[in-house]
């Protein structure tokens, strides 16, 4: 019995289309409602061999029709073994990269460890300064103390001096008063000195005065 699904793919092959456009369509831009797809489009700034596979395809499922070149079972052997050298060269690559993100990573790391440390450093310094101002508001403080000690020490001097004067002013007015009855008594003297002295020379005159007349 003749498959009637057969002769129908057969027919649309006599008649150029392919069945599985069908499925392709959606993805191709047919009338799937799905964009087309363009990689020209992207900026990807990559340049890499595009493979198209319509341009490898066997033609004929019969006989020898891709038009992809003959290479033998030895140099694909060959070309096999140095590609995966050569993708064992990028993993080596792809090592180093790592760890040199690793390295960065841990550099980055003690770049902050060295901001901390100069954060302790500077915070350090920070506290030196304010002990040393400190010292100097204490050293302000005992000098200022030290200046109001002495101000007393000189007041009580000065007060002490003051109450001396007080105390030797009565003396000193008894002082200039005894001088006074001093000067006073010795003016006295020295007026009756004078008046008996006149006396006595008023009574030689009269003498003096009888005897000759």
């Amino acid at each position: 019995m003749t498959d009637p699904s057969r002769k129908s793919r057969s027919r649309s092959a006599k008649n150029g289309s392919n069945p599985l456009d069908a499925i392709l369509s959606p993805l191709t831009g047919g009338h799937g409602g799905v964009a087309n797809f363009n990689l020209g489009e992207v900026d990807h700034g990559l340049s890499f061999p595009e493979f198209n596979p319509n341009d490898h395809f066997a033609s004929d499922l019969f006989s020898d029709s891709s038009s992809l070149p003959r290479t033998s079972k030895t140099e694909a052997d060959v070309a096999c073994a140095s590609i995966e050298e050569k993708r064992q060269t990028l993993r080596v690559a792809q090592a180093n990269i790592a760890l040199n993100q690793d390295a960065a990573g841990t550099g980055v790391a003690f770049q902050k460890f060295v901001g901390t440390v100069i954060d302790y450093g500077t915070t350090k310094v920070n506290n030196h300064t304010k002990f040393i101002n400190y010292q100097t508001a204490r050293t302000n403080l005992d000098t200022a103390q030290t200046k109001w000690s002495q101000a007393q020490e000189r007041l009580i001097q000065e007060q002490a001096v003051l109450d001396g004067m007080v105390e030797m002013t009565p003396l000193i007015r008894e002082e200039w008063e005894q001088k006074k009855a001093l000067k006073a008594s010795r003016i006295a003297d020295l007026k009756q000195s004078v008046f008996e002295a006149n006396a006595k020379l008023d009574a030689d005159i009269r003498q003096l005065a009888n005897a000759t007349v």
